[in-house]
Parts: structure tokens; sequence; C-alpha cells
């Protein structure tokens, strides 16, 4: 004999059942699916396997185009386009990179190259260094119906925790002396030592640990400014692609600016009454006194 459930039951029964599937869908959605997996569901709305072995693959391939990594001195960003590199191109993306990087400082730093092509084969080679010494390098290689774009941008001289520590260190030396002045005038003899020594390291600490945090953030926003800029290099290298422009430009084309829409009809002179528009000639009026 069938069980039969009270109200409260059914809709305990109920609840559970939705907890249940909701927890189905996240095991689910969390381990993702296979291609064979993706094959029955299309099977199911009736997508041909052929099609969707297809579309994996793009995606697949689509996922290589672009790659990222970080060293601890550097941010590297790679990007693929189709097509081989239009000399001219390759000449409009070096100028736009001067004007959005501002004055090279190359050879402030000692790289003679900075700020020039350098071409070897099939690559070229750009660098630019900012007034911080802020690095970019990009390099652009032909490869067969490809091309590939690299671009690695220096942001340090060592990772983020030795740097925290060595610039910790000089916040240390250069406040050092006024705390140990400080101690002096509060504290006698040895207590006034230790006070020096025990402000000297809190100084230390709480300096390395701004400038950890601080180093990263910086990092992490220049990696994200990398990524913009290579995606926009991308989009300039791409065979007919073309710079965004401002809505409404036209430069850049010989188109001419559209005239327009008309929302009213022309004027249609023929249907105006125009005998009282205007009073009549001289000549019309002498003829009509005669």
């Amino acid at each position: 004999m069938p069980n039969t459930y009270t109200e409260r039951e059914v809709a305990l029964i109920i609840e559970r059942a939705v907890e249940r599937q909701e927890e189905a869908r996240r095991r689910t959605s969390s381990a993702g699916l296979s291609l064979g997996e993706i094959e029955t569901l299309g099977r199911e709305v009736g997508i041909d396997p052929e099609h969707l072995r297809a579309a994996a693959a793009e995606i697949d391939a689509g996922a290589s185009e672009r790659a990222r990594h970080t060293t601890a001195t550097h941010n590297h960003v790679e990007r693929w386009t189709a097509g081989p590199l239009d000399p001219h191109d390759w000449e409009d993306l070096t100028e736009d990179l001067r004007r959005r990087l501002g004055q090279d400082y190359g050879p402030m730093y000692g790289r003679t190259d900075s700020g020039k092509t350098v071409r070897t084969g099939a690559t070229r080679t750009w660098e630019h260094t900012s007034g911080l010494g802020v690095h970019h390098r990009l390099v652009v290689s032909e490869r067969g119906e490809r091309t590939r774009i690299r671009l690695e941008q220096q942001v340090g001289l060592a990772s983020p925790p030795w740097e925290a520590a060595m610039y910790g260190l000089l916040s240390m030396v250069a406040l050092g002396p006024a705390a140990a002045g400080l101690s002096a005038l509060v504290f006698d003899g040895a207590l006034a030592v230790a006070m020096a020594v025990t402000i000297g390291l809190a100084l230390y600490v709480v300096a390395s640990l701004a400038i950890y945090k601080a180093d990263v953030a910086w990092r992490g926003k220049k990696m994200r400014e990398l990524e913009d800029l290579a995606d926009r290099i991308a989009g300039q290298l791409a065979p007919d692609g073309h710079p965004p422009t401002a809505a409404g430009s036209t430069a850049g084309t010989d188109r001419q600016p559209e005239a327009p829409e008309r929302s009213t009809p022309l004027l249609d002179l023929d249907a105006l009454d125009v005998t009282d528009a205007a009073p009549p000639r001289a000549a019309d009026r002498h003829r009509d006194r005669a």
C-alpha cells in the first residue's frame, strides 16, 4: 500500500528535493562537462556532433591566442593574429606607442636601442623606457600565415618580498636617527638605546608591509594595463583591422559624411498659391490701370 504524507511532510519532501537538485547542479557546473557529454546533450537538441567537435577545436585554439605570465621582475603578455605583418601597420603602431608611452629615457638607463626598431629576420623589436624606469619591449614575429605579438614590461628590480625588505630597510635608515634623537630626549641611558632600537624595528616592519602591499597592487594594475595594450596592438595589426575612432569621426577614411535623413518632405513650390505671397510688380500695376 503506497505511503501517504501529511501536508507538512509534502512540504519537507519538496524542499529537500529542491536542495538535492541544487547540490547536483553545483557539482555538475564545478566539474564541467567532457566533449562526449556535450555531444550527448547536443544530440538531444538535434546538433550534429561534428559541428560540436569543430566548435570545441575553435575554442581550444582561441584559448591559446592569449597568454600571460609574471616573473619576479617582469610582466609578459602574448597575442596571435592572422596573416603576415604589414610594414605600414608597424610604422603606425610604433608611432602610436610613442605618443601613448611618452618621452623615451632609455639612453639615460643605458638602453642604446630604446625607441628604435631592430629587425632580425622575420622579427621586429621595439623598446621604450619611461622616466621612472618602467621598460616596455615589443616583439612581433611572423610565423607563416600568423603573427605573434609579445609584450614585456619590467615592473621591478626584484620580487615584491625582496623589494619590500630593501625599501623597508632604507626607510629605517632614513627615519632611524630621528627615532634615536626622540628617544634620547625622553629617556636616559640604556633605556633610550632600547627604545630607539624598538622604534627602528617597528618602522622597518610597518614600512616593509606597506611597501609590499603597494607593490603587489601596482604590479597587478600594470599587468591589466599591459593586457589592454596588447589587445589594442593585436587589433591594429590584424588584417583589415582599424583602431577605434571617436563617434562620428571619419578620420583615416575617404568616406564623406552622409547627409542627415530628412524628417519632413521637400517643399512643393507648385502647390503654393503665390498670388498673395508678394506685391505685384510695377509693370503689372501700370497695365492694370490702363
